[in-house]
């Protein structure tokens, strides 16, 4: 059962490899725009997330916390 499943999924990565370099999967992909790339939209939301969080009036915590120990 195994190396049936195996067998199985090795036709499907052919039938795809084959799928992904055709002419006309290439022409349609072009026509549409349509990229192969994936990007993980995490980092830019955790980047947005801080900069919200983040004081850029100079009062941030850190700055806060340095006054007080110098002073």
């Amino acid at each position: 059962m195994l190396s049936t499943s195996i067998e199985r999924l090795e036709q499907i990565e052919a039938a795809r490899q084959e799928t992904i370099y055709s002419e006309a999967f290439q022409q349609w992909t072009s026509s549409l725009n349509v990229s192969r790339l994936y990007s993980n939209p995490e980092p830019l939301i955790n980047a947005a997330q801080m900069n919200k969080e983040y004081n850029y009036k100079g009062e941030n915590k850190i700055g806060i916390l340095s006054k007080i120990f110098y002073l």
